[in-house]
């Protein structure tokens, strides 16, 4: 059979291999000190705040029932550290809920509970390095070595990334795995050995133990096979067993690495005897009811956990877009959140390299594979987009590598010798990359400047994109040195205000009251959620009983996302006054 030769990277400016790896491994070094530093400045996270308990619990017990709603892998992966160190394991019911989890790890673990968030975050960080290779490699063999120091550069840089690469989450590790199943995949497509279907079936299986929006990947990872064999279908009739064969075969390994992934715990149950809570699996049960006694060939706990995902995905959250909220979403929400939360030199070089691609045209030879690269960020764009859960830019992190190995490619289409003002570009363009790090630490409410930055962020997008939690040592820290008490605090998180000595009240709803208040910016732009009191018990809190806070300037901005106000009763008077003087207009 007459192979397809593989993309040929431009010639015009070639960096030599020994050069290529030594700036590769300062870039991901620097990389891994951002992410380190970050890492350790900051409170845990509102989903940290169970991924790491349940994890533990995982590895220790062989238990998957524990907070099944997310897959065990990256969890397991996060927590590994835990297993040579001083970490007391938590006996715990699996019916206990999310915060239950966190709660009981944090009482059994006090003393060092901030040293195992920051092993766990250190492994997530070790994937987002990883993660860096692979891009690297990728792009490199595509497009050449320059091109993949600007993608390992672009993905080494980006607030995003660092911001999630800090964090005990599944996000972030979900895009590593999604990088090297394609990339496997695309290997496969090429060559058609049986060692590429094995390799290919089992990171498709690591892949769903990682995040459930990795399901994905087996219709992409479908539709690349076609797209890259679409030009040789006639030479590929003669082998068409064999490929079917190798697709079974595949898509067996990967059944059976989930399986294995879960130690076998629930395979086979029956469909009649789960209670699907969910519309889309109660829907399916029924379409397919004549298979009811029929065993499902997957762990208990993966479907399980796929009935909780899609069940909080059809019920209604609220979602906050450039000051309004929704329950239903908006179809321009990631548009908007890559629009707002992208460093424009990064949105600058993605235009020039459209630009570029166009300006080619036909006579663009690699054009197949340069547009390739979208496909995956596209898939999960349009699927996200089309989601009621809009809480932030991670949920795009999974296909993020695909939008910057695409952006990377742009080292070989760049006509250094004969086009200047271009070139130009380029360069101020790449040059800029780095400067979006200027507000670091503060990567997670991270937002360019069209968008305001951190203070104009809280206008167009909240919740994840601005404020999880991720301040509240710094607010400690704060209170202390300025001898601050009779704290009133509504904290946007899950680990208690009291565990780090912070004695307060909650502020009272709807009207305002003199003295010092913490308020975190998801609840003074008027998110509701709920809010946990000294003792830990939860109280809900409505959509914008909090925004009065609006109208009064803070005295601080603690880290980026938790205002701090002092409120005298000349102010509390203000706001009346301008309460009164709203009403009588109307």
């Amino acid at each position: 059979m007459k192979r397809e030769k593989k993309p040929q990277a431009d010639q015009s400016f070639q960096i030599s291999n020994p050069l290529f790896y030594r700036i590769a491994a300062l870039l991901l070094l620097i990389h891994f000190g951002l992410v380190l530093h970050a890492a350790s400045r900051m409170t845990v996270t509102h989903d940290e705040y169970w991924h790491l308990p349940v994890g533990h619990l995982n590895l220790t017990t062989g238990q998957f029932d524990y907070d099944n709603l997310n897959p065990p892998l990256l969890r397991m992966w996060a927590a590994f550290p835990l297993l040579f160190s001083q970490t007391n394991r938590v006996e715990i019911s699996p019916e206990t809920d999310a915060t239950g989890h966190g709660d009981a790890f944090l009482k059994a673990n006090n003393k060092n509970y901030h040293s195992l968030i920051l092993y766990g975050r250190i492994m997530i960080a070790l994937l987002s390095m990883a993660t860096g290779v692979l891009m690297g490699y990728w792009s490199s063999k595509w497009f050449g070595n320059f091109s993949a120091l600007i993608t390992i550069g672009i993905w080494s840089f980006s607030p995003n990334v660092i911001a999630h690469a800090s964090l005990v989450t599944t996000d972030l590790g979900a895009g590593f795995f999604f990088v090297f199943t394609l990339l496997t995949i695309i290997s496969y497509s090429k060559n058609l050995k049986w060692s590429t279907t094995l390799y290919s079936g089992i990171l498709l299986g690591l892949s769903q133990l990682a995040k459930y929006t990795c399901l994905i990947l087996y219709p992409i990872g479908f539709l690349l096979f076609v797209i890259l064999n679409f030009r040789k279908t006639g030479e590929l009739k003669s082998q068409w067993k064999r490929i079917t064969l190798q697709g079974i075969v595949l898509l067996g390994i990967s059944l059976l690495t989930i399986n294995m992934g879960y130690l076998f715990n629930g395979s086979f149950k029956s469909m009649k005897d789960y209670s699907f809570q969910s519309d889309s699996l109660k829907s399916l049960s029924e379409t397919f009811s004549f298979l009811e006694s029929f065993p499902v060939p997957f762990p208990a706990d993966y479907i399980e956990g796929i009935d909780r995902q899609r069940a909080i995905m059809e019920s209604q959250h609220p979602v906050y877009l450039n000051g309004e909220w929704s329950l239903k979403g908006y179809p321009q929400y990631y548009l908007m959140t890559l629009i707002y939360k992208m460093p424009h030199a990064i949105q600058g070089l993605f235009l020039l390299t459209l630009f570029l691609l166009l300006k080619n045209g036909k006579r663009n030879k690699k054009l197949q594979y340069q547009l390739l690269l979208l496909v995956p960020f596209l898939a999960l764009f349009l699927i996200a987009s089309k989601s009621g859960m809009q809480l932030g830019i991670r949920y795009l992190l999974p296909v993020y590598p695909f939008l910057i190995l695409f952006i990377g490619q742009i080292g070989s289409l760049i006509d250094f010798k004969n086009n200047k003002v271009l070139t130009a570009v380029f360069l101020l363009l790449l040059i800029g990359v780095p400067l979006s790090l200027r507000n670091h630490p503060y990567h997670i409410s991270y937002f360019n400047e069209w968008a305001g930055g951190a203070e104009g962020g809280r206008l167009h997008l909240l919740d994840s994109n601005l404020d999880w939690g991720q301040d509240l040592r710094e607010l400690k820290d704060y209170l202390d040195q300025n001898q601050i008490d009779n704290l009133k605090l509504a904290y946007f998180g899950m680990l208690l205000p009291s565990e780090l000595g912070i004695v307060y009240e909650h502020p009272s709803r709807r009207i305002p009251q003199p003295g010092w208040h913490a308020i975190s910016v998801n609840y003074v732009q008027g998110r509701p959620h709920h809010i946990r009191d000294m003792e830990g018990k939860s109280h809900p809190l409505g959509l914008d009983e909090l925004g009065y806070f609006r109208f009064f300037k803070p005295k601080k901005n603690i880290g980026t996302s938790i205002y701090l106000y002092h409120l005298s009763g000349s102010d509390v008077m203000q706001w009346q006054a301008a309460v009164r003087q709203m009403q009588q207009s109307r």
